[in-house]
């Protein structure tokens, strides 16, 4: 018998095997990294077994993983025919992956992305390679035998593995123009790994449809695509501007006359407006500027300028000086509130403005600056204009501009930039500071009332800001305005920041503060912060039964309490304080010396010898310390432990 046609019959039998009876035994091995996975038959197993470890020393293990239930004779019957399979993987020694459980050669490539390169040759099989490609959700190109590579599979692959392109160039002679085409459809990076001598026009042109019918961008902007000058014809052209601007750059000079037109034009910037990002379906680079720079000057006309600043505002460069000079022109721009392309005219085509929309254009700049922070004001208008924008400039401001007013615009634009400069305020007179002040808290300018004098401020003022979301610590708050009322409006406001020292703590506040808490664990928490003579008993008998291990640190938690904890929650002792540990050892030591007397006083009152005496007593009875006895000294070691 020829090898093919050994090996055809090796393979019928495989595939003719039914999956269960390819399960077997599994032999694990020590090293996570070299971990071989072998498929042993039923018949003579231990003698298998006994080779394996004899022949390789990381052998650890052996399991059965047989998932069914057969007779004896039935095993025996399917042996002859996995016995093939079973000589192979144990002579090559064959690597898998850690897996352990793998019961069949189908389950084995679901599982493994490189298990069809592993498995010994004779046993990979079409049906096998089909099933690993379906069933694997990432399998990449060199994961599949070339053998078994087809045209078929590696489309198939190709849509699954963005990746899987790169393979494109050694694969390409199985690939028909109908494959090859699909391939860079789906990925149009495939286009550098196609031969100069692959292409041709029919190829070309369905590629081509297909960009301009999905809103794709060609991909013929990258250089290292290779493709035969005589292709590049009025249509290649027409088809790559209308997917994107950019390749308006690339018509040659010859060929400008009869691939531009109005109608390709058109079409491009319609394409802009139907660009989708959110879909994936666009055109990924802003071409339509490209495209005004590039076409000729007969088409750039009134009508295409606008309607490409209007999309792309930085193409103003591109327009003609003759549109720059007249009004309409802008006027058309600005009733759709394209402001951007009168900020981005050059210095050169500033010239040609009219001086209406010259002093327009100073005006368009003005505010631009004010709103990015880089104007540069002159006069006291112009610092009110500026500062009402961005109030932290008041620093740069000349003192001759410093008023009551200037300092509210600066308040108002951003409090905390004056509130940390306070030496501009400083600056101001005492009749003009007491007028400032007044208005800060009336309009409730301040970030934090801390930073207004106590003699503007009100408590009425600060209830209010206490309900604030920027309400974060109570230290924000004046000592003389941490009254009870404050402190509970704080409290019912942000029940979640205990932020109150012992002196400002009342019995009202922390009844308060407690009834708001939802959850045992922050009582529990809170109830450590709070004076100890406010902490309500019941609360704390309440707290140790729902979080004992809370209240056990607790300060001024009694003898009792922790004896009802320790009770409940045994565990618990290690987290016991010391002074309760020492308490408990000092009892138990007053408790062994009591049982050593009674002990000699029971001794003596008996007739028994000292030698006949112990054997009536249990064993661990008669073992006996000098201070303490064995039952005694277990209780509280792990006391002994703690107090060292």
């Amino acid at each position: 018998m020829s090898d093919d046609m050994r090996q055809e019959d090796t393979n019928m039998k495989f595939k003719n095997l039914p999956q269960k009876e390819q399960e077997g035994y599994v032999i694990n091995y020590t090293d996570p990294i070299k971990i071989k996975i072998y498929l042993l038959c039923y018949q003579n197993v231990e003698k298998a077994i006994k080779k394996l470890k004899e022949n390789d020393k990381d052998a650890l293990s052996i399991d059965t993983i047989i998932r069914r239930e057969d007779t004896e004779e039935h095993i025996k019957a399917s042996a002859n025919d996995t016995i093939p399979v079973i000589k192979v993987l144990i002579s090559e020694g064959k690597y898998f992956h850690k897996k352990r459980d793998y019961q069949t050669l189908a389950e084995l490539v679901e599982k493994e992305s490189r298990a069809l390169n592993m498995i010994p040759k004779e046993f990979v099989t079409d049906e096998l390679v089909d099933h690993a490609i379906k069933h694997q959700k990432y399998l990449h190109v060199r994961d599949i035998p070339a053998r078994f590579m087809t045209a078929k599979r590696f489309v198939t692959l190709c849509k699954k593995d963005w990746s899987a392109v790169n393979w494109l160039s050694q694969y390409i002679d199985l690939l028909s123009d109908e494959n090859l085409l699909e391939v860079i459809c789906e990925n149009s990076g495939g286009l550098r790994e196609i031969p100069i001598e692959r292409w041709n026009k029919d190829l070309l042109y369905h590629y081509l449809e297909y960009c301009v019918r999905n809103y794709k961008d060609t991909g013929f902007t990258d250089y290292m695509i290779k493709l035969p000058d005589e292709l590049k014809d009025k249509v290649f052209y027409q088809c790559c501007c209308m997917t994107g601007g950019f390749h308006y750059s690339k018509i040659p000079e010859n060929l400008k006359k009869i691939v531009i037109s109005w109608k390709l034009i058109a079409e491009t910037i319609r394409r802009w407006d139907i660009y989708d990002r959110g879909n994936g379906n666009h055109m990924y680079y802003n071409g339509l500027g490209w495209m005004l720079q590039y076409l000729p000057e007969e088409f750039k006309s009134k009508e295409v300028c606008l309607e490409v600043c209007k999309r792309y505002p930085y193409a103003i460069r591109y327009v003609p000086n003759e549109f720059v000079e007249d009004d309409s022109f802008w006027n058309e721009l600005l009733s759709n509130g394209c402001y951007t392309p009168l900020l981005n005219l050059e210095k050169d085509q500033e010239k040609h403005l009219s001086n209406k929309y010259r002093d327009f254009k100073k005006e368009v700049t003005k505010d631009d600056e004010l709103h990015n922070g880089s104007y540069n004001p002159k006069t006291k208008e112009d610092w009110k204009l500026f500062l009402s924008k961005h109030g932290a400039k008041i620093t740069e401001m000349p003192n001759k501009f410093l008023t009551v007013d200037m300092l509210l615009i600066a308040m108002r634009s951003n409090s905390f930039a004056v509130e940390r400069n306070t030496d501009i305020i400083d600056k101001l007179p005492d009749v003009d500071k007491e007028s400032f002040w007044k208005k800060v808290v009336e309009e409730k300018l301040f970030n934090k009332p801390i930073s207004v004098p106590d003699e503007y401020m009100t408590e009425d003022v600060i209830c209010e800001w206490v309900k604030g979301k920027y309400c974060y610590d109570t230290n924000d708050i004046s000592k003389v305005y941490r009254t009870e009322n404050v402190l509970v409006e704080f409290a019912k406001a942000h029940p979640d920041r205990f932020t109150f020292g012992y002196e400002e703590q009342t019995q009202s506040l922390i009844d308060t503060m407690m009834s708001l808490q939802t959850k045992d664990i922050c009582k529990g928490m809170y109830l450590k912060k709070v004076r100890p003579d406010l902490r309500r008993k019941e609360l704390v008998d309440e707290l140790c039964i729902s979080v004992p291990r809370e209240m056990i640190s607790l300060d001024t938690i009694t003898k009792e309490q922790i004896d009802g904890i320790i009770s409940r929650f045994p565990g618990l002792i290690v987290e016991a304080p010391m002074w309760y540990i020492r308490e408990l050892r000092t009892d138990g030591e007053h408790n062994s010396a009591k049982n050593m007397e009674d002990k000699k006083m029971s001794l003596s009152s008996e007739n028994n010898s000292l030698i006949d005496g112990p054997l009536n007593v249990p064993l661990k009875k008669q073992i006996e310390f000098t201070d303490i006895e064995v039952d005694e000294w277990e209780q509280i070691s792990l006391f002994d432990l703690l107090g060292a």
